[in-house]
């Protein structure tokens, strides 16, 4: 009696797991957070110094807590997952322990260590207890269609919608340090969405729609999610589009070429034809965006030189280009540790006092991730995002396989993204992007192995 008593509560908390992991999702992109303690150091944006407690912490915290009580009551077994997502992983967590040790800023690693530790456990409940893709693609789908309602309206209206208490910043594209385009002296606001940056939204836009891409093309997917998956990517690609995210367009555009080639390789002719369809729902929806913004769409891609004429986009390249230079010569220093988890900031300015741009990391994440935790870490983290295609490539049945496939495309994508940018690496959204691509690679890889076993 008492046995079946534990086993109930137990799968009621493992419920409340689930359904704070579907809200972990939704609020994937937001930037609603506490500052839980400010360490205003000159010179640096405060978001890479300060202790911040995010809403989607807040989540994540319910979803290790109540899947804690579920195993206190069940004693289940935990599975670690394939060993080419546990191994790197683990030694990702072992680097960035080390790099703490000698970091420059010792409380800041701490921090971004217990993230990660964070990040590692939750992994861990998704190869464990998330059995299906839907539970990954509902949640995002409610995600990026909420995300793309007020991303479209902020850029229709050139301002922000007043939904302050969602976390919205106070948006005008003619007040200092907005993230505008700039077209003969006219500034035009890129969508923040509730966001930190259109760049941010762009990639969890991408990340999403990728998903619900998976969904729509897989063979045994409902008709009732598909249709929802349909509305909400075609409604996310005018999203994306004004959010002018280079990085986050590559990442859908890999993606969905991957995902591609897979159905091919799959002989799924109905997920093909669906993706077509919506392909051609989705450029009909963009004709009027496109058509009304083309000079500022123009000017992404230096079309009339605009890399070298156009300021914003001159300010643009160079700033990447110099902060790449700068931490190259830090990680060459400090090659074998690191400067510290999470330093990367902290270690420009002592090196660099005088600064040419505003203090960040380098917008590649592989060479943020070897300047903070060394070869050691970078060597990791490069595996983390290798070694799956490895594994599908010497066993190619695994791509039969609708959820394996999902993980792949989103390990891709994030993949693409931190070409071009840090917030992968370096910030709280992007990190979960990273760590739920793996978890979901490992839990479908997991499934599929119980199955044909």
């Amino acid at each position: 009696m008492l046995t079946n008593i534990h086993k109930r509560v137990s799968n009621l908390f493992l419920h409340l797991a689930r359904g704070s992991f579907a809200i972990l999702l939704i609020l994937l992109p937001f930037r609603l957070r506490l500052v839980a303690q400010a360490r205003p150091v000159l010179g640096v944006y405060g978001d890479y110094t300060d202790f911040l407690f995010y809403a989607m912490d807040a989540a994540q915290v319910l979803v290790l807590l109540f899947w804690l009580c579920s195993l206190f009551l069940d004693k289940r077994n935990i599975s670690f997952g394939h060993i080419s997502i546990a191994l790197p992983l683990f030694g990702l967590l072992t680097a960035a322990l080390f790099s703490w040790i000698s970091s420059l800023d010792t409380a800041l690693s701490f921090y971004h260590l217990l993230r990660l530790v964070a990040l590692f456990a939750l992994y861990l409940f998704i190869v464990n207890e998330i059995q299906t893709p839907v539970w990954f693609a509902l949640p995002l789908g409610i995600q990026v269609f909420l995300q793309s309602v007020i991303a479209i309206g902020q850029s229709l209206a050139q301002r922000d919608l007043g939904v302050w208490w969602l976390g919205e910043y106070s948006l005008d594209p003619n007040a200092p340090f907005m993230s505008i385009l700039e077209v003969d002296g006219v500034r035009f606001l890129r969508a923040y969405g509730l966001s930190d940056h259109p760049n941010i939204l762009g990639g969890c836009l991408a990340f999403g729609m990728l998903a619900l891409l998976c969904v729509i093309v897989a063979r045994d997917s409902e008709k009732w999610l598909r249709i929802f998956a349909t509305i909400a990517v075609i409604l996310a690609s005018a999203a994306l589009l004004v959010t002018y995210s280079r990085s986050a367009w590559a990442a859908l555009a890999v993606g969905s070429f991957f995902l591609f080639c897979v159905t091919v390789l799959q002989r799924n002719p109905q997920g093909f034809w669906r993706g077509a369809f919506l392909t051609l729902a989705c450029a009909l929806v963009l004709v009027p965006f496109i058509q009304n913004n083309r000079d500022y769409i123009a000017a992404r891609f230096d079309v009339d030189d605009s890399f070298a004429k156009n300021r914003v986009e001159r300010g643009a390249v160079v700033e990447r280009l110099y902060l790449y230079d700068q931490a190259h010569k830090i990680f060459a220093q400090n090659s074998l540790t690191g400067i510290g988890l999470g330093a990367s900031v902290i270690a420009m300015q002592a090196y660099y006092p005088v600064f040419r741009m505003s203090y960040q990391p380098p917008h590649v994440s592989i060479l943020a991730a070897a300047m903070e935790t060394g070869i050691p870490g970078a060597v990791f983290y490069v595996a983390a995002m290798i070694l799956p295609f490895y594994c599908v490539l010497r066993n190619r049945r695994y791509l039969q396989d609708d959820g394996i496939v999902m993980g792949l495309v989103l390990i891709l994508a994030v993949m693409v993204i931190g070409l071009f940018d840090h917030y992968p690496w370096m910030l709280v959204p992007g990190r979960l992007m990273h760590w739920l691509s793996w978890g979901a690679f490992a839990a479908a890889l997991e499934r599929f192995e119980a199955k044909n076993s």
